[in-house]
C-alpha cells in the first residue's frame, strides 16, 4: 500500500509538469472540462452525463443513513441532512413515494436520473414567469425545466444580491432561493463525478486497457479506476522520451490524453456541502470527496474512505445493495475512527429514529383526530366521542411530549432555542394545562381548546421546519444552558397560559351568545381566570430572568427592546385584567374578552417583534409571516365585533321577550 501511495504521489508531480508543459507550449488536445461558474447555462447542459448503463439504484439505505456530515456547524447523520435539505427545496418530505435519502442516493450516485425529478419549488410566480417556464400548478420544477432559464435567473439573483437584505422585495428573495437552491443541487450531482463513468475518459483502444490492466469490455473508466492505476500510468508516461506527438504511438497518445484529463478534473474539482470526511490532524473542518481528491496530502490521510465512497457508487449502478452497505458501513467504521472525540458528543441512533418516526407530525394527525371527535361530540354528545377523544388526546400528548425530551436528549439544550422550537414547546404545555383543567370539569371545553391548539401550533411549527434544520446550533445570544432553562422557558410557559386562556376566553364569548343549559359557564369562568393568573406568574418570572441575563449579558437590565416591551406588554396587560376583574371593573364577559386580546398580544410579543428584525432580540426574524400575522388580528378583531353584536341582539331579545 506504501508503494502505492508513493506511485499516487509520482503521478500527480508528473501530470503536474505535462499540465505546466502543455499550459506552455500550446500542445492540442481535449478542452478542459468547465465548471458551472463558466459554462453557458443557455447552451450547455450542466447536469453530467455518463456513459455507463443506466443505474439500476439500491432501495436498502440503512448504512448510508447513518454517514455523519458536517452541516450548518454541527455533525449530524446523512438522514437529517436529507430530509431538510428536501423540505428546503421543495417543501416536502419526500418525492414520489421516495425518501429523501433516496433523492439524495440518486443525486450522488445516479445524477443523469434526477434531472426530471420536480424537487424545485418557487412561490413567487413572477420569478417563474422571468425565467420564461411554464407555472406549474403545485409550483415544483425539475431541473431540466430550470436549466433553459438559468441564466436569466443568475441575472435576477446576482441584482438582489447587489441589493440590502432589508430592502430586497418577495421577488428578489425568492430569486435569491431558488438560485442557492439550484447551485447546491448541480454541486451535490459532482460530489461523487470521480467514481462515475465519464465520457471524457473513454477509451478507444483496447491496446490501452491492456496496458492498464483494464476489463477489455464495460463502461468508460472512473476517474478512480485510472487512479489506482497510477503506477502504470506514470510507467507509459515515463517511457514518452523526447519524442513528438507524431511520433508517439495511439496507445501512449491515449494514456497522455487520460493523464491530462485526470490532472485538469483534479485541479477543478469544485466544493460541495456534502462534508463527509474529517480534516488530517486534530482541525475540525470536514471536506467533501471532490475536495479531498484535489489535494493530494488529504486523499493519502483518506484514501480507504475515497475507495470505499467510490466502490459505493459502484454497486449502488449495478444494484447491488449487499455490496452497497458493505462498503457503506466500512466507511462509517473509517470515519469513526478518524472523528471519534468530534462524534462520541453525537446521538445519531436516537436523532435517525426522531427523523424517520417525524413524531410531530404523527402528534399533528392525532390531534387532528381528537378535534373532529370533539366536534362530533358537542354536535352529538355521546359518551363514546367524548371518551375515545380523551384516549386519542392522550395518545398525542405523549407522541409531541416524546418528540421534545428526544430533541433535549440529541442537542443536550432545552428545546426553546429557536422560532421553531417554541411552537412545539408551548403547544405542549397548553394542551398537558388544558387536559389537566378538563379533567376537573369535565365539560368538553378544554378537550377542545387542547385539540384546536394542538392542530394549529404544530401546523405553524410545520411550516417553520420547511426553511432547514430544526436541530440548529444555537444563535450566540442564547449560549447559555441555564438562562435557557430559566428564562426562555419561563416566557415560553407565560405565552402558552396566555394562549389557552384566549382560547377558552373564545368558548365562553360563544357560550354568551349562544347558551347551553346543559353545560353552565361558571365553570368556564373559572378555567379563564385560573390560566391568566398562570400566565401572569410566568412572564413575570421569565420577564424579570430576561432582565437579569441582559444585565450579565449587555450590561443593563432593561433597555426598552422591542422584545422586552413585549414581553412587558403582557405582564402589564394580565395584571390589569385581573385587577379590573378583582376590583369588579369588569366580570365574566370582560375576562373572556381580556383574554382574546392578551393572545393577540402574545401573538405580536412572540411573532409581530421579529417581523421589525431590529433590537438584540432580532434572532427569531422570518420573513412571509406578517400578512398571516396581521390576518390572525384582523381576524380575531372581526371575532370580537361580531360577538359584541350578538350579545347585544341576546339582550334586546332577552328583554322584548
Amino acid at each position: 500500500m506504501k508503494i502505492r501511495l508513493i506511485c499516487c504521489r509520482v503521478f500527480f508531480v508528473a501530470m503536474f509538469c505535462l499540465g505546466a508543459t502543455w499550459s506552455l507550449s500550446g500542445a492540442e488536445g481535449p478542452v478542459a472540462p468547465t465548471t458551472a461558474a463558466t459554462q453557458d447555462m443557455d447552451s450547455v447542459s450542466l447536469l453530467p452525463r455518463n456513459l455507463g448503463k443506466p443505474a439500476v439504484g439500491v432501495k436498502d439505505l440503512g448504512a448510508f443513513s447513518s454517514f455523519a456530515i458536517l452541516h450548518d456547524g454541527r455533525i449530524k447523520p446523512l438522514e437529517t441532512f436529507s430530509r431538510h435539505l428536501l423540505l428546503q427545496w421543495s417543501g416536502q418530505r419526500s418525492y414520489q413515494g421516495n425518501p429523501a435519502l433516496a433523492v439524495l442516493a440518486d443525486i450522488l450516485f445516479a445524477p443523469e436520473k434526477t434531472g426530471d425529478y420536480k424537487i424545485f419549488r418557487i412561490d413567487n410566480p413572477e420569478v417563474a414567469e422571468a425565467m420564461h417556464i411554464v407555472s406549474e400548478t403545485h409550483r415544483r420544477y425539475s431541473y431540466r425545466q430550470l436549466e433553459p432559464g438559468l441564466h436569466k435567473l443568475q441575472i435576477l439573483a446576482a441584482r438582489a444580491d447587489s441589493i440590502e437584505e432589508a430592502k430586497r422585495n418577495l421577488v428578489e428573495k425568492e430569486a435569491l432561493r431558488t438560485m442557492a437552491n439550484v447551485v447546491a443541487y448541480l454541486n451535490l450531482t459532482r460530489t461523487m463525478q470521480y467514481a462515475l463513468p465519464s465520457p471524457a475518459l473513454a477509451i478507444r483502444y483496447p491496446e490501452t486497457r491492456a496496458a492498464l490492466n483494464l476489463s477489455m469490455t464495460g463502461d468508460a473508466p472512473t476517474f478512480w479506476e485510472l487512479m489506482d492505476k497510477a503506477p502504470m500510468l506514470a510507467h507509459v508516461l515515463e517511457g514518452l522520451g523526447t519524442r513528438t506527438e507524431e511520433q508517439r504511438t495511439p496507445v501512449e497518445n491515449e494514456v497522455v490524453r487520460l493523464s491530462r484529463i485526470m490532472y485538469l478534473q483534479s485541479q477543478t474539482g469544485q466544493g460541495s456541502i456534502l462534508h463527509v470526511l474529517p480534516d488530517t490532524g486534530k482541525s475540525t473542518l470536514w471536506g467533501s470527496p471532490s475536495e479531498v481528491i484535489s489535494d493530494p496530502a488529504r486523499l493519502q490521510y483518506l484514501r480507504k474512505e475515497i475507495a470505499a465512497l467510490a466502490m459505493m457508487a459502484s454497486a449502488y449502478r449495478t444494484g447491488d445493495a449487499q455490496e452497497f452497505n458493505n462498503r457503506a458501513k466500512a466507511f462509517n467504521e473509517g470515519i469513526g475512527q478518524l472523528a471519534s472525540v468530534q462524534l462520541e458528543k453525537t446521538r445519531f441512533p436516537l436523532e435517525v429514529l426522531y427523523e424517520r418516526m417525524d413524531p410531530l407530525f404523527l402528534a399533528n394527525v392525532a390531534y387532528w383526530i381528537a378535534l373532529i371527535l370533539c366536534f362530533l361530540y358537542f354536535l352529538s354528545p355521546r359518551r363514546w366521542l367524548y371518551s375515545t377523544g380523551w384516549i386519542v388526546m392522550v395518545i398525542a400528548i405523549a407522541i409531541h411530549a416524546s418528540s421534545i425530551v428526544c430533541r433535549i436528549l440529541i442537542m443536550r439544550r432545552p428545546p426553546v432555542t429557536s422560532l421553531f422550537e417554541t411552537f412545539p414547546f408551548v403547544a405542549a404545555v397548553a394542551i398537558i394545562s388544558a387536559l389537566f383543567l378538563e379533567r376537573r370539569s369535565r365539560q368538553g371545553i378544554a378537550l377542545l381548546c387542547a385539540a384546536l391548539l394542538g392542530v394549529v401550533l404544530l401546523s405553524i411549527a410545520g411550516r417553520y421546519a420547511a426553511d432547514g434544520d430544526t436541530l440548529q446550533m444555537l444563535v450566540a445570544v442564547l449560549n447559555s444552558n441555564f438562562w435557557l432553562s430559566t428564562h426562555v422557558v419561563c416566557v415560553t410557559i407565560g405565552y402558552a397560559a396566555c394562549i389557552l386562556s384566549g382560547a377558552i376566553g373564545h368558548m365562553r364569548l360563544i357560550r354568551t351568545v349562544f347558551p347551553s343549559a346543559t353545560s353552565p359557564v361558571k365553570e368556564i369562568d373559572r378555567m379563564v381566570y385560573g390560566t391568566l393568573c398562570f400566565g401572569l406568574l410566568f412572564s413575570f418570572i421569565g420577564t424579570v430572568l430576561g432582565g437579569i441575563w441582559a444585565d450579565q449579558s449587555w450590561g443593563r437590565f432593561w433597555g426598552w427592546d422591542p422584545k422586552e416591551n413585549g414581553a412587558l406588554l403582557i405582564v402589564l396587560w394580565c395584571a390589569i385584567m385581573l385587577h379590573a376583574r378583582q376590583w369588579g371593573v369588569v366580570r365574566e364577559v370582560g375576562t373572556a374578552v381580556g383574554s382574546v386580546i392578551g393572545a393577540i398580544l402574545v401573538s405580536l410579543a412572540w411573532l409581530g417583534v421579529n417581523l421589525l428584525n431590529v433590537g438584540l432580540h432580532s434572532y427569531g426574524f422570518t420573513t412571509g409571516a406578517a400578512v398571516k400575522l396581521f390576518s390572525y388580528v384582523g381576524g380575531e378583531i372581526l371575532f370580537l365585533i361580531l360577538i359584541g353584536i350578538g350579545i347585544t341582539w341576546r339582550k334586546r331579545r332577552t328583554a322584548k321577550a
